[in-house]
């Protein structure tokens, strides 16, 4: 499934790789495959449930710097400024070194 997954949403079929990962999250639900359908969503411009799949992602493995960037992301972009900020500065206390989520708090600022 998860190659499928790699091949699909490069090619445009985003609706077509979230089904088979939430048929992969029925069957059996981890904090990868929440992030990766999440991940989707944002490219599809969903934030809301994006941020959804990214918290109980981070419900199941809260260490995971990539993810907790993606939540504030998801603030971001539905101009929860306060929360995005929150949120990018957790991903650094997870990883001190991450640009990305330098970049974003200061976007956010």
């Amino acid at each position: 499934v998860y190659l499928k997954i790699v091949i699909l949403s490069p090619l445009g079929r985003i609706s077509e790789a979230v089904s088979d990962l939430t048929k992969a999250i029925q069957l059996q639900p981890s904090a990868r495959l929440y992030r990766h359908r999440g991940t989707l969503h944002f490219i599809s411009e969903d934030y809301a449930t994006a941020h959804e799949d990214f918290q109980q992602s981070l419900e199941l493995n809260k260490n995971q710097a990539i993810a907790m960037l993606y939540k504030g992301l998801t603030f971001f972009h539905r101009g929860l400024l306060k929360e995005a900020i929150e949120s990018f500065k957790e991903a650094l206390k997870q990883k001190a070194d991450f640009i990305d989520a330098y970049k974003s708090l200061g976007q956010a600022y």
